[in-house]
């Protein structure tokens, strides 16, 4: 369980860094209300952070009374939702950066 928080927590700050770069390059906005459009990355880390570890207590929690597989399975999902948001902005980013052109995709 130790390791896949550790990767969903890797993928939780690829995640906040791969907006931080969207964000920098005016490609996009964030999606989350609880962050605002425009969040710092001090207001991404200061609350994607505690909620990342609020949702590690609650998969303990469920493995604790004997449901492993569901532990499991909401930690993977959750680690490649992470994963999956991360890679778009880095590719709105960087695209938007090499072509020098700019439109507004919500992340």
């Amino acid at each position: 369980m130790l390791v896949g928080f550790a990767l969903n927590l890797a993928a939780t700050v690829a995640d906040i860094e791969g907006t931080q770069a969207c964000l920098r390059a005016h490609t996009c906005r964030e999606g989350n209300p609880l962050f605002g459009s425009n969040p710092s990355r001090a207001r991404s880390y200061g609350i994607g952070i505690p909620l990342e570890m609020v949702e590690y207590a609650a998969f303990a929690f469920v493995k604790k009374e004997g449901r492993g597989n569901l532990a499991f399975g909401l930690l993977w999902a959750s680690t490649v939702s992470h994963v999956y948001l991360a890679s778009g902005a880095f590719s709105y980013a960087h695209v938007v950066a090499s072509t020098g052109t700019n439109s507004a995709k919500r992340q």
